[in-house]
């Protein structure tokens, strides 16, 4: 019985080699274990790339025989350090030479080779092992910093089919030197070169078949380098001038014409404007990938030209190009860009304060226009001037972004209640990377504190406040500082004290809203609370404001006052790192359950020292109002929930676990990527 047709495919070596590589790591090593021929395809797939994280300090004996098998699978190796063994000043010369040939010597098919040193060590100190050992070297990429010309001529002698080299602090006897000795070179990649206009014109002049110039850093590059790179390089597909702020636009208007192959632009930061980022969108159809971070003269008109000129780019980022507007989403035409898979808006729309206000009208058109990304897979949405109504107007288009992966929306204009953060994670079923800033989000509050308000301000009150309901039918709810012009409310709570009490209670609770057309009062419920600093939250938009603020009284109700004496006008919940609880008075320490806003969600308790534990035990216990503190059960939950105090968690559909800190301090990373804690 013959096999199976699909058996027979299988079996041709081509095609079962162009399956494998369509699959990711995981599903590749599973395959291997099929048969003896599926694990010699899927071998040449998980080896080719080989990475040692730290090549330098550890031993790597035990890594030896695993190579002796491996090795000859392997194509492309990388050899990182960590930033304290790159920093070391005492440098073992001998033992890098050791271990970077027992590496080669293991690696005969080496094709690519990214190397990591420490900062003291020269070009000469590893260039002869390179040289030697690795002859089929074709891409270079390493972060010396003091090259000799000699000892580039060295190693693009040994490695005669080399033709891509990343380096930093080239001279210009290093370009002369590579171009002397390999003239089939077509790549370059430079970061904080010290070569100048006329060197790098002269190198230019003899790789008139260069496919990729990359200069990053250079502070003295000028328009005569420009003219002179498109007088003879009119095959470039890959050109990066990250950070190089001295090129003017003679320079880009004489060059972006001869690069009808351009696929990858960098041009972030520089004084580009639109004229110079018109003549991509109409002599550059091939662009794939586009970078303008910080070009503050780039505006939505040259943009809108891009993204309906170059139907094949796939990467966008205009971020904090604050004269760019939203109105490039309201064009009359679509994107023709509908394949895009990453796009960085962050931070547009910032530059004209009349443009900003209207923001809001165009954040339709946003949405609608991302819908139509279907294949969009990184969003950035950070650092806007005006809230992005993500659930409210854009809910129904960004669930149509099934492929996202990553969503960035730190340093919002307003802070989102904890539960809208997780519905907008769970609006992609595929996401994996969700960035937000622990400042961005409103604590959830806790039980006691939930039943606290419904009792004095009721459901609505309740919902306006700390959910992000709408206050008012088709307006959005916006937390602002009230304005002279704006319609106001407020709660003004009185507490009352009892010699048998230590927390009084807030016994009367008036919330009256004075505008032109309305008037609304409600008085109910009772609060625990202690005395200390009032509290005041804004919420609204447009004609009218409500202003909700709790004031210390001394004894009895106070009578509703609107005047502005007693209004808060400050904002609970600040932009930069800020405590969750009010700030307490000299007189008293308030307590997290006990306060309106107080820092308790899923982990108040856990959150305090030992002291404050204590304390609040016995406050509570001992308090008239019924404030009980919280179950044992609860508290073990609370603390499993989080590996450490003040950190609150959920797990979205997708499977990706999101947090926040309480105290409002994210995690920052360390120069080796690990989060501080």
């Amino acid at each position: 019985m013959s096999d199976p047709p699909s058996n027979q495919v299988l079996a041709i070596p081509e095609i079962l080699s162009m399956i494998m590589n369509q699959l990711d790591g995981p599903t590749v090593k599973t395959a291997s274990l099929v048969c003896q021929s599926w694990y010699r395809h899927a071998r040449l797939i998980l080896w080719r790339q080989f990475i040692v994280k730290d090549w330098y300090s550890p031993d790597l004996t035990p890594l030896w025989p695993v190579l002796d098998r491996q090795g000859d699978a392997v194509h492309a190796m990388s050899l990182e350090l960590t930033t304290s063994a790159r920093i070391k000043t005492e440098i073992n010369e001998d033992q890098i030479k050791f271990r970077l040939l027992n590496l080669l010597q293991r690696i005969p098919n080496l094709e690519s080779l990214h190397l990591q040193v420490p900062y003291e060590i020269k070009s000469n100190h590893i260039v002869s092992t390179i040289a030697s050992h690795a002859p089929r070297l074709k891409e270079f990429e390493s972060d010396i910093r003091d090259w000799d010309a000699t000892d580039m001529a060295h190693l693009l002698t040994g490695c005669s089919d080399l033709r891509m080299i990343a380096g930093h602090n080239f001279s210009g006897h290093v370009l002369e030197a590579i171009a002397e000795t390999q003239p089939s070179l077509n790549q370059i990649d430079c970061t904080h070169p010290r070569f100048d206009d006329d060197e790098l014109v002269a190198f230019a002049e003899k790789f008139p078949h260069l496919l990729r110039l990359s200069i990053s850093l250079h502070q003295m590059l000028t328009a005569k380098a420009l003219i002179g790179i498109a007088k003879y390089c009119h095959q470039i597909e890959h050109l990066d001038l990250h950070f190089c702020l001295c090129l003017q636009s003679s320079g880009f208007q004489a060059l972006f014409p001869v690069l009808p192959n351009l696929r990858f632009l960098n041009l972030g930061p520089s004084e580009i404007n639109d004229e110079d980022l018109s003549l991509v969108a109409a002599h550059c159809p091939k662009l794939e990938t586009l970078k303008l971070p910080f070009c503050a003269n780039v505006s939505h008109i040259s943009v809108t030209a891009i993204v309906q000129s170059c139907r094949y780019l796939r990467h966008l980022d205009i971020s904090w190009c604050d004269r760019i507007l939203l109105s490039i989403f309201a064009a009359p035409e679509p994107w023709v860009c509908d394949k895009l898979q990453y796009l960085d808006i962050s931070g547009i729309h910032a530059f004209y304060s009349v443009e900003a206000s209207m923001a809001s009208a165009l954040l339709p058109n946003m949405y609608q226009q991302l819908a139509r990304l279907n294949r969009l897979e990184h969003l950035r949405l950070s650092g806007h001037s005006f809230a992005l109504r993500l659930l409210e107007v854009g809910r129904p288009f960004l669930s149509q972004l099934r492929q996202l992966k990553t969503l960035n929306i730190e340093k919002l204009k307003h802070p989102l209640p904890w539960k809208e953060i997780i519905q907008i994670g769970n609006l992609f079923p595929r996401l994996k990377e969700f960035k937000f800033r622990s400042t961005d989000v409103i604590p959830p509050l806790s039980e006691t504190e939930t039943i606290a308000i419904k009792k004095a301000l009721g459901s609505r009150a309740l919902q306006t406040l700390f959910t992000g309901i709408q206050a008012q039918p088709g307006e959005p709810l916006l937390l602002t500082k009230a304005g002279a012009s704006t319609a106001r409310a407020s709660a003004m709570v009185s507490s009352s004290s009892s010699p048998s009490s230590s927390s009084p209670s807030l016994s009367s609770t008036s919330l009256a809203v004075d505008s032109s057309s309305s008037a609304v009062t409600s008085s109910s419920g009772s609060i625990p609370t202690t005395t200390g600093t009032g509290t005041g939250t804004e919420t609204g938009t447009g004609t009218e404001t409500v202003i909700i603020s709790t004031v210390q009284g001394s004894s009895g109700i106070s009578e509703p006052n609107i005047s502005d004496d007693n209004i808060d006008t400050k904002l609970p919940l600040s932009k930069r790192r800020r405590s969750r609880s009010p700030s307490p008075s000299s007189s008293s320490q308030p307590l997290p359950s006990q306060s309106l806003f107080g820092t308790s969600a899923n982990n108040a308790f856990t959150s305090l020292s030992t002291s404050e534990q204590q304390r609040w035990q016995e406050d509570t216990s001992n308090s008239p109002n019924g404030l009980k503190s919280h179950s044992q059960d609860e508290k073990q939950q609370r603390q499993e929930e989080s590996n450490m105090p003040g950190i609150i968690k959920a797990t979205l559909h997708s499977g990706l676990e999101i947090s926040f800190r309480l105290d409002g301090e994210d995690e920052e990373e360390n120069p080796d990527g690990e989060p501080e804690r």
